[in-house]
């Protein structure tokens, strides 16, 4: 904030004598770059992509540690899509998770189809 200073004003009551000076305060031209405006839009965004990267926290330590098979057990298509839903980049190859979950999809599939 920026402080402006005028000159000192003088005055005689009744004789007392006093000095007064003012002071103004001028707001700023320009805003800090301290200081961001966000839309309520961005601010909505980024609550979305926090909230996004939690759940595919949560998702991916529901998988079992030590086991080639069942290490998402019986609600991996249900995982699946809600994986892809919050973050599609987790299904590009090279990926470990779409690797493990492309697997145990496949198991599934087949032992439904034998019994």
């Amino acid at each position: 904030m920026r402080i402006q200073f005028r000159s000192d004003y003088s005055s005689t009551y009744r004789g007392f004598s006093a000095k007064y000076s003012f002071i103004e305060f001028a707001p700023p031209t320009t805003i800090p770059p301290t200081i961001v405006t966000r839309s309520p839009r961005e601010v909505l965004n980024d609550e979305v992509s926090l909230a996004k990267k939690k759940l595919v926290d949560w998702f991916l330590g529901l998988r079992r540690k030590g086991t080639q098979t069942k290490k998402w057990g019986h609600e991996l298509p249900r995982i699946a899509v809600a994986l892809f839903l919050a973050d599609q980049d987790i299904f590009h190859t090279g990926n470990r998770t779409m690797y493990d979950m492309n697997y145990e999809l496949t198991i599934q599939l087949l032992s439904k189809l034998q019994g």
